[in-house]
């Protein structure tokens, strides 16, 4: 009886020392202020949808490749984004249009409004990057198409990587919002003609 006891104190002292399971964390990237352009270049309302990505780029949790392996992809299991970049993109260019007075009116397809113009995205990178030189990397297809006239006023792949001064997640979230300030601003400078 002792024994058995004795074994049972054992393995319920062994249950006392489980490891924590980490936490969730949330990650919301901010972007610059643009300048605000003397008048609008789109005219009317211009509708941003949502962009599309792959199944491990279009996810919350935050993707990661190792700089001497690029071809291979990871995902972090803890830290996540605040939505998946397909919104969230799509939500902080709607805003930086808006404060670069690209437009008349700039909306999202939520708001059931016959637009003039549509902008159209493809998120085709959107990593960290683990490794010497630690960084990230941005890729992002845009377009823009008139309604109307059913044109394409604009298309570009804008790419851009950036690097970072260490391997961690805020420093990444960081340079995320800075290469996407880059991109959205070189979108409104190709639609102003400058």
């Amino acid at each position: 009886m002792a024994l058995v006891a004795g074994a049972l104190a054992l393995v319920l002292a062994g249950c006392g020392t489980t490891p924590e399971v980490p936490s969730d964390q949330y990650f919301r990237i901010t972007v610059a202020t643009p300048q605000p352009l003397p008048r609008p270049v789109l005219p009317g309302i211009v509708s941003v949808e949502r962009l599309s990505a792959n199944g491990l780029t279009g996810g919350r949790p935050i993707v990661y490749a190792r700089r001497d392996q690029p071809t291979r992809l990871n995902e972090y299991h803890y830290q996540l984004w605040i939505e998946p970049p397909t919104s969230m993109v799509r939500d902080l260019l709607v805003e930086y249009l808006r404060q670069a007075n690209a437009a008349q009116q700039v909306v999202t397809p939520d708001l059931r409004v016959e637009p003039n113009s549509v902008v159209r995205g493809r998120i085709l990178r959107f990593e960290q990057i683990v490794g010497s030189p630690p960084g990230v990397a941005v890729e992002i297809e845009l377009s823009v198409q008139d309604v109307g006239a059913d044109t394409i006023r604009h298309i570009k792949t804008y790419r851009v990587e950036r690097r970072v001064a260490n391997e961690t997640i805020p420093a990444a979230v960081d340079a995320f919002g800075a290469a996407l300030s880059e991109i959205f601003a070189g979108l409104v400078k190709a639609l102003a003609g400058t």
